[in-house]
């Protein structure tokens, strides 16, 4: 609480417009790695959301979570046909 009292008003509505939810969704330690990288590959930064074995493949529920998170935020991100490819 303290925090976002300490925001200016814009950066309180990016915060509170979705920013949060992005961050606390990505920030679960048992699947963080996984989710940032899938997240970068839906911004189109990276060509693949795999990482190496052992780590597992990123979830369809995950990509299809962190895809909309990214839009509600109004962060570009690839052409959700794409999204079908990786689980």
């Amino acid at each position: 609480r303290l925090y976002i009292e300490g925001l200016r008003a814009q950066e309180r509505e990016i915060w509170l417009g979705g920013l949060s939810q992005l961050h606390s969704y990505v920030a679960d330690m048992g699947r963080l790695h996984i989710r940032y990288k899938t997240a970068t590959w839906l911004c189109g930064l990276i060509p693949s959301p795999f990482m190496r074995a052992p780590m597992p493949k990123p979830q369809q529920h995950e990509i299809d979570t962190l895809y909309r998170l990214l839009k509600n935020v109004g962060l570009p991100v690839i052409d959700i046909k794409e999204t079908r490819l990786a689980a």
